[in-house]
C-alpha cells in the first residue's frame, strides 16, 4: 500500500465526509478503505472541475462578501466550495484545532526521530493491514536523509514493513570527517574507516558539500550541490523497486521482493534487497533494527566510490579498485530539525551495537 503520510491508530480506516456521505465513517477492511479514499479523491476533483465556474460566478456577483464564502478562512468538510473536502483531507488540523484523521498528514517520525518498531501502536496497525493481506506500507512526507528508512515489525502473528523514502533533506546529512577522509585517502579496506559514533562534538561532523569546500575540491567533477536544489543533494538518488512473484491462484498471496538502490549524499552507492519481514534471513534481517543508542539500520550493500574525492584523471583507477562487498551497512541517527548523521559499519561492528 502507498500512502503519502502514514496509517496510525488515529486515522486507521477513517473515511472523510463526502458528497455522497455527509458523515463519513470507519472501514474495517484496509483494501476497501483504500478504494473508498481514492474514490473520494476522484469525486472531489470531478466536482471541482464541473462546479468551479458557477461557484466563482456567484462570488463575483458579490465581491464584498468573498471572504465569507470561500473555504480558506473557514475550513472544514461541509463548505460548499467545490473540492474543499479534498483540500481539508490534506490538512493536519480541523478548523476547531482538533486533529484531522487523515492519512496524508501523518508521520512515523516524532520531532524528526523515528518511532520505535516495538511501539504498541504499530502492532495494531500491522494487525489491521495484515487482515487484508498487506505487509508493506510505502510512505513519504517526512525527510529521512539520503537513504530510505525502514521500520520493521515481525512476530509470530504480525509482520509489517514501513518504507519511508523522502530524501528532500539529503544535502543536510552529516558525515564524520574521519570517515570522509578515509575514503579520500584511498583506504580501500573498510577496517581503516573508523566507527565514529560520538556526535557530541559538532566540529567532527559535516556535510559532503562542506567537506569539498574545506579541501578545496569545489572544482571536482561532482562539484557542490546546486543552490537552486535547496535542501536536496545533487548526488543523492533513491529508487525503490518491487518485484511481484506470480501466484498460482487468485487466492494465493505472495509478498513482493523490495529492492533499494541509489547514491548517498557523499556519492557512495548502495544496492540491497528486502524480503518478507516474517521470513527475513541474513543481512536483510538487520534492516529496520535499531542500535542500543538509537541508530536505525537503513541499508547494506554500500560500495565506496573512491573517485568522489579524487582528481578527475584518477577517476577510472579509483573506481577500478573500489570494493564490491555487500558488508558495508549504513546506519543513521535522526534528530529534531532534520539533523541526520550517517555512518558506515562492518557487520561485526554493527552486531556489537545492536546487542
Amino acid at each position: 500500500m502507498f500512502v503519502h503520510g502514514g496509517v496510525l491508530a488515529f486515522n486507521q480506516g477513517w473515511i472523510p465526509p463526502s458528497l455522497s456521505d455527509a458523515v463519513g465513517g470507519l472501514e474495517d477492511d484496509a483494501r476497501q478503505w483504500s478504494r473508498t479514499i481514492n474514490a473520494f479523491a476522484s469525486s472531489e476533483v470531478k466536482h471541482y472541475r464541473e462546479q468551479l465556474r458557477s461557484f466563482l460566478d456567484g462570488l463575483w456577483s458579490s465581491p464584498s462578501e468573498t471572504d465569507a464564502h470561500i473555504w480558506d478562512p473557514i475550513g472544514g468538510y461541509t463548505h460548499p466550495q467545490p473540492g474543499s473536502r479534498l483540500v481539508q483531507y490534506a490538512m493536519g488540523w480541523l478548523s476547531d484545532r482538533t486533529r484531522n484523521p487523515t492519512a496524508i498528514y501523518a508521520s512515523y517520525l516524532a520531532n524528526g526521530e523515528p518511532m520505535n518498531p516495538l511501539n504498541p501502536a504499530l502492532k495494531g496497525v500491522a494487525q489491521w493491514l495484515n487482515r487484508s493481506g498487506i505487509r508493506r506500507l510505502c510512505v513519504g512526507h517526512q525527510p529521512t536523509g539520503d537513504a530510505p528508512m525502514v521500520l520493521r515489525l515481525a512476530s509470530d502473528d504480525d509482520a509489517l514493513e514501513i518504507i519511508s523514502a523522502d530524501n528532500s533533506y539529503s544535502k543536510n546529512v552529516l558525515w564524520h570527517r574521519n570517515q570522509l577522509h578515509a575514503l579520500r585517502s584511498g583506504a580501500h579496506s573498510i577496517e581503516r574507516i573508523p566507527v565514529c559514533r560520538d556526535v557530541s562534538n559538532p566540529g567532527d561532523w559535516m556535510t559532503f558539500d562542506d567537506y569539498l569546500t574545506e579541501h578545496q575540491l569545489d572544482g571536482h567533477p561532482l562539484g557542490r550541490s546546486d543552490p537552486r536544489l535547496g535542501t536536496r543533494s545533487r548526488h543523492c538518488v533513491v529508487e525503490v523497486l518491487f518485484r511481484f512473484p506470480s501466484c498460482e491462484s487468485k487466492d494465493e498471496v505472495n509478498v513482493s521482493v523490495c529492492q533499494f538502490e541509489g547514491t548517498l549524499s557523499n556519492n557512495n552507492r548502495f544496492r540491497f534487497e528486502l524480503d518478507d519481514a516474517a521470513q527475513s534471513r541474513g543481512p536483510s534481517s538487520l534492516i529496520g533494527r535499531m542500535t542500543v543508542d538509537g541508530w536505525p539500520v537503513k541499508g547494506y550493500g554500500v560500495t565506496r566510490s573512491a573517485a568522489v574525492l579524487k582528481d578527475e584523471e584518477d577517476e577510472a583507477a579509483a573506481v577500478a579498485v573500489s570494493p564490491t562487498s555487500d558488508e558495508y551497512f549504513l546506519v543513521s541517527l535522526l534528530q529534531p530539525g532534520y539533523r541526520i548523521y550517517n555512518r558506515l559499519l562492518l557487520v561485526d561492528d554493527l552486531l556489537k551495537e545492536l546487542s
